[in-house]
């Protein structure tokens, strides 16, 4: 017991900052702070959730955990203070949704593909992969305050990312449901990126 939560919990809180420390030039600005706040919610969320009942493959595993730290690549240089406070609300606004998601998440949150306990309540009723979503949106007010080839270069890659990755998630939380019953659950019919799929 107390090794798979050491593996499901306590390695992931403790390794999920290391690239954070290791990779990034930290300065004090709103970028830093944004990554700062997620650091924390994304360690408390490894802290309480439950084990999975079905998890990805490796290479899926290995390829969300790599893609999850592309965005923390991108610049934040602000030239123009105008597009610069646009580019702030939008990244909060983004931020929110995070936090949000989060806390509906609970004990279901995790990076990599794995079946747990479905989440089909507040945000999750109306918009599929909101996690995805609220990322989107920090990422777009980080491109209005700082456009620049890099950033945008990172964007994209990030959000190709995203639409896999969510491609794995609902083939892995509806395949089991697909053979039993013919159809698909309410949690696996929400994971369309674009929104509910019924």
């Amino acid at each position: 017991m107390f090794n798979s939560r050491l593996l499901n919990n306590f390695l992931p809180a403790l390794l999920w900052p290391v690239p954070y420390l290791i990779f990034k030039s930290w300065e004090i600005n709103f970028f830093s702070a944004i990554i700062f706040i997620r650091l924390a919610i994304v360690v408390y969320c490894f802290l309480i959730r439950e084990m999975p009942t079905k998890r990805a493959p490796t290479y899926q595993i290995i390829f969300a955990w790599i893609a999850t730290f592309i965005p923390t690549l991108m610049n934040w240089q602000v030239n123009n203070e105008l597009y610069g406070l646009v580019g702030e609300i939008i990244a909060v606004s983004g931020m929110v949704m995070f936090i949000f998601t989060c806390l509906e998440l609970g004990k279901s949150f995790g990076v990599s593909p794995a079946k747990r306990s479905p989440v089909s309540s507040g945000i999750y009723s109306f918009i599929g992969h909101p996690m995805y979503w609220s990322h989107v949106v920090l990422e777009i007010g980080i491109l209005v305050a700082s456009p620049s080839k890099w950033n945008f270069a990172i964007a994209g890659v990030t959000w190709a990312s995203y639409l896999l990755r969510a491609h794995w998630e609902k083939q892995l939380l509806s395949s089991e449901s697909q053979l039993e019953s013919g159809k698909l659950p309410l949690y696996a019919q929400n994971t369309s990126f674009m929104g509910q799929t019924h």
